[in-house]
């Protein structure tokens, strides 16, 4: 089986990630993620720091032969239990054949993605999303750029979806529309959600993968940041506002309603962007 954790930059993904790991011992592999400086393909534990380490292949894998990309991994939270996953940066790798045998398996194969959905997905194939509101996940996105090259682009060309991976927007109404094909093989809530929730969304995490709950371990969100402070920043669920200025958040309202709407998300406050008066 594959389950992709299907989000939106920024918008929970490390998230989950880190609960398959603390509570399930399941690793996820970023289909994204290439080489390392080095020029070697990097098959560590993406999602923490905690547990265990960084590993290495002695030489490429190769994208035509799925065998090269599997990595055997002991499960910290049960002695004996051994899992494979694939090597980060196996994008490339995820053929209609490769998937297929993929979804085929008994393995469940933990996949991060940004990208939006196939056309057609296979029986064993499921998708978990994790949906944030735009206003705070494409300033965490900015911010995020900020750190890794030194340049923020304006916020405008975030909210119009003319970096990285396009349009809040246009990006989830695609995976509205895919959801509606998946239908049981698709689970969604939001980041908002994840907040003082983490063993419901456990429990849904092990219904819909049926992988067992193995530890029910919690960790507060300083401990998340404490170990990856980039990848894991502030968390806000509320007050983003305060980032823009009013007519940016005018912009994002009107370019993004209609999604935003579909997800609960209400119009932003304007009184709390950043050129509002204080009289």
């Amino acid at each position: 089986m594959i389950v992709y954790l299907a989000t939106y930059p920024r918008s929970g993904n490390s998230w989950v990630q880190n609960l398959l790991l603390e509570n399930f011992g399941r690793e996820t592999t970023d289909i994204h993620a290439r080489v390392r400086r080095d020029g070697r393909y990097d098959s560590g534990p993406r999602a923490s720091t905690r547990r265990g380490g960084e590993r290495t292949r002695a030489t490429d894998p190769r994208p035509e032969e799925l065998d090269d990309w599997f990595v055997p991994y002991v499960n910290p939270l049960r002695d004996g239990w051994t899992h494979r996953r694939l090597l980060r940066g196996c994008q490339d790798v995820l053929t209609r054949r490769h998937r297929k045998e993929l979804a085929k398996s008994d393995e469940v194969y933990f996949l991060k993605t940004h990208h939006a959905p196939f056309e057609r997905y296979f029986r064993g194939e499921r998708v978990v999303q994790v949906v944030r509101n735009p206003g705070a996940a494409l300033w965490s996105y900015a911010q995020f750029r900020l750190s890794m090259r030194g340049v923020q682009p304006p916020m405008t060309e975030f909210i119009r979806g003319s970096i990285g991976y396009g349009s809040w927007a246009t990006y989830h109404e695609a995976w509205a529309e895919a959801a509606g094909r998946l239908r049981r093989r698709y689970v969604c809530w939001t980041y908002e959600e994840m907040f003082d929730n983490e063993p419901a969304i456990c429990e849904r995490l092990a219904s819909f993968t049926g992988a067992p709950v193995l530890s029910w371990s919690r960790r507060s969100f300083d401990d998340y940041h404490a170990a990856s402070p980039i990848q894991i920043r502030a968390g806000e669920a509320t007050g983003w506002e305060r980032h823009y200025s009013s007519g940016e958040l005018h912009e994002l309202w009107s370019r993004h309603r209609r999604m935003m709407e579909h997800f609960g998300y209400r119009e932003p406050d304007y009184a709390l962007a950043l050129d509002a008066s204080t009289d």
